[in-house]
């Protein structure tokens, strides 16, 4: 991908938008500019043959499901988020969605434009410290992965978990995780628990989505008036 590849941007902050645009567009960058819904900043990006795709905001479950089938069908397209980092697991989870890129709500146009710039070079941006517990449980000649709670404490989460989490993380019900993992669903059940005890949440709800309130404000947002 060269210098000229295109960005699709759909922050949900149109200041912030308008910001990056023109920080890109002064490194050589042809940028598209779409709203959300998040089918519609996907198919676009896609259809664009975009090479980098910057959304902005908390991703809910279902948003997270379409980047994953946007990124499978095109795997050319890295998805930049800029958006909240808690619980501290939430950065690895959009890493196992095909998210290449995750930066903190606050970051100024030019960090996420060297972001951007990353991406088109082939590489991966993520905060400080997220390859700790990307590496930790290898490193130890162990296969689970290590994950950071809300409160900070750090757990350790079994293969299986991860796997369990990833795609209640995408929407998909204990049924069809259970037909995805080869497993009965009291096995997917017994998974979930496991995983809201050392998750320290509240129930399975708040497992598949951890910014309810904040995912819905930006839905609502930028939904079009009828």
């Amino acid at each position: 991908m060269g210098v000229g590849c295109t960005v699709v941007v759909g922050l949900d902050d149109a200041g912030q938008a308008m910001a990056l645009t023109r920080v890109l567009g002064d490194r050589g960058r042809e940028v598209v500019t779409v709203q959300w819904p998040i089918e519609r900043l996907v198919s676009d990006a896609v259809r664009a043959e975009a090479a980098v795709l910057v959304l902005g905001g908390a991703l809910s479950a279902f948003d997270l499901r379409t980047v994953a089938h946007g990124v499978e069908d095109a795997p050319h397209l890295a998805v930049l988020v800029v958006g909240p980092r808690r619980p501290g697991v939430e950065v690895l989870v959009a890493l196992a969605c095909g998210i290449r890129a995750y930066l903190p709500p606050d970051s100024p146009p030019e960090a996420v434009a060297d972001a951007v710039d990353a991406l088109c070079a082939g590489g991966v941006v993520v905060p400080g410290g997220t390859h700790l517990p990307l590496v930790a449980g290898p490193r130890r000649g162990e296969r689970g992965i290590t994950a950071d709670r809300a409160d900070g404490r750090t757990v350790e989460l079994t293969p299986r978990e991860w796997d369990v989490l990833v795609l209640l993380r995408q929407a998909f019900s204990t049924a069809e995780i259970a037909d995805r993992l080869v497993v009965s669903p009291v096995t997917i059940r017994t998974h979930v628990a496991a995983l809201v005890r050392k998750l320290g949440v509240r129930d399975r709800t708040a497992l598949a989505d951890p910014f309810p309130e904040a995912a819905e404000v930006l839905r609502k947002t930028n939904t079009p008036s009828a």
